[in-house]
């Protein structure tokens, strides 16, 4: 069923012309400020947001084994090291983000409870922006890859959110030229389970990159709370 949902993607994308919105390549820094993963109290006013109830999603199929691996680098643990950018506001987007202000996007994290996992699980939960035109992007700190390292994420939606997403890792090259050579995934509740994606960097070994994390939504813009489980890079 999902080989058949991502061809069809594929073939849908293949058929518009639709330009894929990309991160800036250059960017003015933002304050940091250390993110919560609290689950929000306050609800957006636009576009309404799907509760707070926690509600189990297949958690069965969401893979936090690390095979024996060692997490080198956590992107929740430094989400608002990031700058996190729609690609259209200069100035970057605040993080942790503001729920009541949500039309340039949103970023921040939430309970693992959202989902039934252990509530002590941070995710990281992101809301693309709300015209459904530009994705939300986050350019991390630099970072040097090792021959053997993967990325590793589990895709899902917030509990009672009819969200359809899309998600790929980039990353920014020495001279600071976006790429994305990594495949799109895409994820919509009611086609499939929360599954668990890897991405052997290999390619990247030896090099210092700064890593970026895109979010579209392909569809329902104003039910795209997507959560990022676990994303982080083993080695």
């Amino acid at each position: 069923m999902r080989r058949l949902f991502f061809l069809t993607a594929l073939f849908l994308a293949a058929c518009a012309p639709v330009q894929v919105a990309v991160p800036p390549e250059t960017a003015t820094p933002i304050a940091v400020v250390p993110p919560t993963f609290a689950p929000p109290t306050v609800a957006p006013t636009s576009p309404p947001a799907a509760t707070a109830t926690a509600e189990l999603t297949n958690a069965s199929y969401i893979d936090l084994d690390n095979d024996g691996k060692t997490v080198v680098y956590d992107f929740t643990e430094h989400l608002c090291e990031a700058r996190w950018t729609n690609n259209t506001d200069p100035k970057g987007l605040p993080c942790p983000g503001d729920l009541n202000n949500i039309g340039k996007g949103y970023i921040g994290l939430l309970s693992g409870s959202d989902i039934g996992l252990d509530a002590g699980l941070p995710m990281l939960l992101a809301f693309p922006a709300y015209d459904n035109v530009y994705g939300l992007f986050g350019r991390y700190p630099k970072f040097t890859v090792g021959a053997n390292d993967e990325f590793r994420v589990s895709l899902a939606c917030r509990s009672n959110s009819k969200c359809f997403i899309s998600f790929a890792i980039g990353y920014y090259d020495s001279n600071g030229k976006y790429q994305e050579p990594f495949p799109t995934e895409y994820y919509r509740p009611d086609v499939e389970p929360p599954l668990t994606y890897v991405w052997p960097l290999g390619s990247l070994a030896g090099q210092t990159v700064e890593f970026s994390l895109a979010i579209r939504a392909e569809d329902f813009p104003a039910e795209a709370w997507a959560l990022l489980i676990q994303p982080r890079i083993l080695r």
